[in-house]
């Protein structure tokens, strides 16, 4: 299996429909060619792209690129979750989103706190920046100040 080759590619963009597609490849070698077809990309995409970046593979005497499917489903699940985790980072239990300010904030006074179905939480508190309420659902049995 080919891994990448170090530099200064790209991450490819995966988005849900391509891992909705991905879920369907089966435990055997595509062919870039068809294996764009499956995902519905365009076979540069899979070349250039995906190849390049990382994606599990291997060629043959002739130069053929082979890819696993199951192998790409888990590069690409791989690949999604960084994507998402780096747009959005975890936030502590101290710490909501202010709609206003547009970033997460710590946030300076607890307003309100109420139950909601199946053991949530909704916690009003005010954002130290901006002085306007923000909300933050909660697990239950988590943040009992109020």
């Amino acid at each position: 299996m080919a891994s990448n080759s170090g530099g200064n590619t790209p991450t490819p963009k995966i988005n849900y429909d391509i891992l909705r597609s991905s879920a369907a490849l089966l435990n055997m070698e595509y062919k870039p060619s068809e294996l764009a077809r499956q995902l519905r990309v365009n076979v540069k995409t899979v070349i250039r792209s995906y190849v390049p970046s990382g994606l599990p593979h291997r060629r043959d005497q002739g130069g053929n690129i082979w890819i696993v499917g199951i192998k790409f489903d888990e590069w690409a699940r791989t690949i999604y979750n960084q994507r998402i985790q780096e747009k959005h980072p975890a936030m502590r239990e101290d710490q909501a989103w202010c709609v206003r300010c547009r970033r997460i904030v710590d946030y300076a006074e607890v307003l309100d706190r109420r139950p909601m179905s199946q053991g949530r939480v909704i916690l009003r508190a005010t954002c130290p920046h901006c002085k306007k309420p923000v909300v933050r659902f909660l697990k239950g049995g988590r943040h009992d100040r109020a």
